[in-house]
């Protein structure tokens, strides 16, 4: 796709025509053969094989934890968007309008989180970002087609804004009909690589249906309701509003910029608009609904058109409108920051919003203060009931390499300690802090329940002591209290 992008802009036709037809032709050969294993296919794994090399480096060399170089390696997204991506795909310097564009995502807790962890929507995001501006800025729809179709082949839901991209990509050529052939040429070649993926996936039984909801579903105020409180928020009230009324903001100084009213803006608009409508009608994310990672494309496309208009424009209003929106953002901003206390941040996920374990804080504590030597068998009870930690040995690979570790999992409500008969034994209970970035209404609040906790914890200890063990609190510096640490001989 890239080869042929290129041979265009080089005026080499035959050439690129030559590479899109052998995509096509290797496509067809791979899908009669079926030679590629399966087990990848839950998602695309563009980013996973892209960080690869630094999954080694920090593993093997630094001997840090995997998950960190999925951290990092995301964390990097928007550097290079700005410093490469810009700048040699689009030929586009770096600019005001992009960088307050940036802090504005960037100010938003749940973004900033999603940014800093291990998902794979940054990556995505970026490509949409740079397809969105070779659409609307520099009127190349070849390349805007083929950056989202890598975006789509990192995340599956940038596949939702093909259809309102493929319309703003006719609105350049002003809705010619001769137009449509070379526009759906580009257009569906830009789609063979996912189909390709999508096509494996379906041969590994790996299935996303995409059912709509019913009109009960659509208009249950539960769950209108729910999807209401997780919006407000993840933005706050306020914020909320500021992003709605934005909508026809944009759509006015678009149609003032472009002396059109059916624009590129007006369709990119209409894509973020069309993938969060899609979540809210997917009857498959009924449980989620009002997911902050449903909104991240809609909020960043959002953003970028509306800064790039203001900065355009040079409109005041829209200046101080997104300056409004972004100090409604600062609280979150800081309740966030103030959770990355260490090097290697602990997070897991509750019900789509993040909670964090003291893991590196209480092993280190055991460390330093009960000399807990290589090898030593250790049982972390974890009193959440969802199996965070079964993936311990990705996320805390120094532990799991260094020490026997054995994971009891209970729900809060029948945490209890399950003697594995193991001597020397110690037993590490770290406690759930909750950032409560977006609170889910129904479970939000689950773990901050002191009756169930300290009930749990009372019966941890019991039985603990009934079988000779010892008993400490483990407090940070702050006075906080981590968890608890036990050691039976």
């Amino acid at each position: 796709m890239a080869f042929s992008y290129f041979r265009f802009r080089q005026g080499r036709a035959k050439q690129a025509w030559a590479a899109i037809a052998g995509v096509a032709v290797l496509t067809i050969v791979f899908e009669v053969i079926k030679a590629l294993p399966l087990s990848f296919a839950r998602y695309p794994v563009t980013s996973y094989v892209l960080q690869s090399p630094l999954q080694g480096l920090l593993k093997r060399i630094l001997q840090d934890e995997s998950i960190n170089a999925n951290r990092l390696f995301e964390s990097l997204s928007p550097v290079v968007w700005l410093f490469v991506l810009r700048p040699f795909i689009l030929r586009k310097a770096l600019s005001w309008e992009v960088i307050g564009a940036l802090l504005l995502m960037l100010l938003q807790a749940d973004t900033l989180f999603y940014f800093g962890g291990a998902y794979l929507e940054p990556w995505s995001i970026v490509f949409s970002l740079v397809a969105i501006e070779a659409l609307c800025s520099c009127k190349d729809y070849r390349l805007a087609f083929a950056s989202l179709g890598t975006a789509a082949l990192i995340k599956e839901q940038a596949m939702v804004l093909f259809p309102m991209i493929g319309l703003g990509a006719w609105a350049i050529e002003r809705f010619q009909w001769r137009k449509l052939l070379n526009l759906g040429i580009w257009f569906t070649v830009s789609l063979i690589p996912f189909l390709s993926y999508f096509l494996y996936r379906r041969d590994a039984h790996i299935s996303r249906k995409v059912d709509p909801v019913g009109l009960a579903e659509l208009v249950n105020p539960t769950r209108l309701e729910e999807w209401l409180f997780r919006v407000t928020s993840q933005f706050s009230t306020l914020g909320a509003w500021l992003l709605l009324a934005l909508i026809p903001l944009v759509i006015f100084y678009s149609w003032r910029s472009r002396k059109r009213f059916f624009n590129e803006e007006f369709f990119v608009l209409g894509a973020a608009l069309m993938l969060a409508l899609f979540f809210y009608c997917d009857k498959v994310s009924i449980p989620w609904s009002g997911y902050p990672r449903f909104h991240l494309y809609s909020f960043a496309l959002l953003i970028f058109i509306a800064t790039g208009l203001a900065f355009r424009q040079r409109s005041r209003l829209l200046y101080l409108y997104l300056g409004t929106f972004g100090l409604t953002q600062l609280p979150g901003f800081f309740k966030l920051w103030t959770f990355h206390d260490e090097l290697n941040v602990n997070f897991f996920e509750h019900y789509e919003a993040p909670i964090f374990l003291p893991i590196h804080p209480v092993f280190k504590y055991a460390e330093a203060a009960h000399g807990l030597s290589p090898g030593a068998d250790v049982q972390i009870i974890e009193m959440t009931g969802l199996g965070m930690l079964k993936q311990f040995e990705m996320g805390y690979s120094h532990y799991a390499n260094r020490y026997r570790v054995q994971i009891s999992n209970t729900t809060i409500e029948k945490t209890d300690f399950v003697d594995p008969g193991l001597r020397p034994l110690s037993v590490l209970i770290p406690l759930v802090r909750t950032a409560n970035l977006n609170l889910n209404k129904k479970h939000g609040l689950y773990f901050r329940n002191p009756k169930l906790q300290d009930a749990a914890i009372l019966r941890i200890e019991q039985s603990i002591r009934g079988v000779g063990g010892s008993w400490e609190e483990v407090i940070d510096s702050n006075g906080q209290r981590l968890g608890f640490i036990s050691l039976i001989r």
